[in-house]
């Protein structure tokens, strides 16, 4: 009994933000981009990389199912985007108003922990059966109000478990479709091996350097609780709206390559370049949209292991208000000396913050000659 606290703990991370404010969520909406800006037409792909005629008529044969395995995959990131992703933030309103209600600030005072623990203290020290009675009564109100909402959040949360699950699942289908016909495209291709094994080799080796600076782009961006948005280069991917620009002097060799892809004097070779590094960008966000699963689910359920904690302390006060009345008083002094209501006030502002930066936000799509005024600092 003694270690009953009611503080929210598990919820905070280090940072003192909402434990949903991590960089698993983060990835997991930033990759879902990687589906959502596939193209839908075969017009829109050669126009994105903007092939000439006869480089497009020698891939169009297998462009086509490669247009139909992008638009299933879009699909299905089109329901992640509008259902599947409000079911993991959605619960942040509901925590928001339970934190506040627990820290006192609510439409309805009565349910503070404030109250209970008052309430608490009274039981305590009676003696006469008609006050038990009525106090019991109190508290069990008090007490029915936060489990049955602790309990809505925690359905809700593992609806959206749920939801992660089957997603990863036709996710994992979906990449398999799109590798055997991206793969059917490079073989079409007039490229040698020797080129497209260096060339595809150069693009994972830039990819992996500009990752790493990226990752601690992110992390700043997530400790400070911004709204993610972010660019997506044809030929590179996702990264942090802005990430080029101010990273330009750090990234000048890697960014130089990527921007120098199609300048070559083979209008052709340029252009089949553009295409493999098209189809590695979609494989290598589209893998690490996969990555990101499981660290979500993780994190969903942590959080949800934290609320299961919170809802097994309440019950523990109705059995031993039941049980021992005299085991309350090391309740309530344990309670009392943490300050609960400051941490919840604390758990409401961090889950306010990952409310507003939870938005989604669009997609910038950005063409190899945006990029390289990008790199220059020139606003496109």
């Amino acid at each position: 009994m003694s270690t009953i606290d009611l503080t929210p703990r598990g919820l905070l991370n280090g940072d003192n933000n909402y434990i949903l404010q991590d960089q698993g969520l983060y990835d997991l909406l930033k990759y879902i981009w990687a589906g959502l800006i596939l193209p839908r037409s075969n017009w829109e792909y050669a126009e994105r990389l903007r092939l000439h005629e006869e480089t497009y008529s020698n891939i169009e044969p297998v462009i086509t199912p490669l247009i139909a395995a992008y638009n299933t995959t879009k699909d299905h990131c089109v329901t992640f985007k509008d259902t599947t992703y409000p079911s993991i933030t959605g619960t942040a309103d509901d925590i928001v108003n339970y934190a506040q209600t627990a820290a006192g600030h609510g439409p309805e005072p009565f349910f503070a922990y404030a109250n209970l623990v008052e309430t608490l203290q009274q039981l305590a020290s009676t003696e006469s059966p008609s006050e038990q009675a009525t106090l019991k009564k109190t508290i069990g109100n008090i007490l029915d109000f936060h489990l049955t909402f602790i309990n809505t959040i925690i359905s809700k949360s593992q609806t959206a478990v749920n939801n992660l699950r089957e997603f990863e699942s036709v996710t994992m289908t979906d990449r398999q479709t799109i590798l055997l016909c991206q793969a059917a495209v490079v073989k079409t291709l007039d490229m040698d091996l020797e080129t497209l094994d260096t060339l595809q080799r150069h693009l994972a080796d830039y990819r992996h350097d500009i990752q790493v600076d990226v990752r601690d782009y992110e992390k700043d961006l997530i400790r400070a609780s911004k709204a993610p948005s972010w660019d997506v280069l044809v030929v590179f991917g996702l990264r942090p709206s802005g990430f080029f620009r101010r990273m330009a002097d750090r990234l000048s060799e890697a960014i130089q390559y990527f921007t120098g892809l199609a300048n070559v004097a083979d209008v052709q070779l340029a252009e089949e370049r553009c295409i493999v590094a098209a189809l590695a960008a979609t494989e290598s966000d589209l893998t690490s949209l996969l990555g990101a699963m499981s660290p979500a689910v993780t994190m969903v359920q942590e959080m949800m292991g934290a609320w299961q904690g919170i809802s097994e302390d309440l019950a523990s006060i109705s059995q031993a208000m039941e049980e021992d009345i005299q085991a309350v008083n090391a309740i309530v002094a344990r309670i009392i000396e943490e300050k609960i209501a400051e941490k919840w006030e604390t758990l409401a502002a961090a889950a306010d913050r990952f409310r507003q930066a939870s938005n989604i936000t669009d997609v910038q799509l950005e063409t190899l000659d945006q990029m390289e005024k990008d790199k220059q600092g020139t606003i496109v």
